[in-house]
């Protein structure tokens, strides 16, 4: 059991410790990678100078002649190759072509950039005119829009008030058609009243008659009920106020008024101011 335990223990301590080991490793891994890259890096860097200095070792590394002091053959072979070497004025006509070549394919780029500007400007200002067209274009929509709801609006405004108006005058005549109707029945009213009335007197006075009253008695009578009715109008008259007296007193002149439009005493000149008043009411 203890040994179970012991090894359990151990296997624990290796998983808790394993990221650590990874870790590690891995370090180690990149080191050697790091190292290997180097090393070839090293070796092609040293690779590319090794002629040239193997050269140079060869053409400084000879002893001179004492005899000729100013031979310059072992530097024939290689005046190409090493710059130092080389005369100034190649030097400076190798750094012009360079420049140029350089300047050639600069010039050719801004070319090329330039072409692309423009076409990117004209790109843009052909979107920014269609742009404007469409913009005008909503505009006129929106005006002629406009001016056709104000076209409808006003169109609707002058049929309601025609119709108004046609409303009022036929009202208007209604009312006076019912006036001239409502008149003309009340005085034919009237008048069959006072027709009807005459005739009952006319009944009284002979049924008296034939009852044997003297006409002096008869006399008497319509004295007497006279000064009753003129009793009651005079008590009728303190009762009254002054709004009812000239309610009766405009009645009194629109019934001499109607009399007249009826019985024709002055004919279409009702109210007119041309004729006098005389000719109005002269017949009342």
């Amino acid at each position: 059991m203890s040994e179970k335990f012991h090894c359990a223990t151990k296997m624990s301590h290796i998983l808790q410790a394993w990221p650590l080991v990874l870790k590690i490793s891995r370090l180690e891994v990149t080191r050697k990678v790091t190292d290997e890259k180097d090393r070839e890096g090293r070796e092609k860097f040293f690779s590319s100078f090794s002629g040239e200095l193997e050269r140079q070792e060869g053409a400084f590394g000879k002893k001179r002649n004492k005899n000729n002091l100013s031979n310059t053959s072992y530097l024939k072979g290689h005046r190409s190759n090493i710059s130092y070497l080389k005369p100034k004025e190649e030097e400076e006509e190798e750094n012009n072509e360079k420049e140029e070549g350089e300047e050639g394919d600069e010039v050719e780029e801004e070319e090329e950039d330039d072409e692309e500007q423009k076409e990117n400007d004209d790109e843009e200002e052909e979107k920014r005119s269609r742009r404007k067209m469409m913009r005008r274009r909503r505009k006129r929509i929106r005006s002629r829009r406009k001016m056709m709801r104000r076209r409808r609006r006003r169109k609707l405004m002058r049929r309601s008030r025609r119709k108004m108006v046609m409303r009022r005058r036929r009202r208007k005549l209604m009312r006076r058609s019912r006036r001239k109707m409502m008149r003309r029945r009340k005085l034919m009213r009237r008048s069959r009243r006072k027709m009807i009335m005459m005739r009952r007197r006319r009944r009284r006075r002979r049924r008296s008659m034939r009852k044997g009253r003297s006409r002096r008695k008869m006399m008497i009578m319509m004295r007497r009920s006279r000064r009753k009715m003129m009793m009651m109008m005079r008590r009728s008259r303190r009762r009254r106020s002054m709004r009812s007296r000239r309610k009766m007193m405009m009645r009194r002149r629109r019934r001499r008024f109607i009399d007249g439009i009826v019985f024709g005493v002055h004919g279409n000149h009702l109210n007119s101011r041309t004729k006098p008043n005389y000719l109005l009411y002269h017949h009342a």
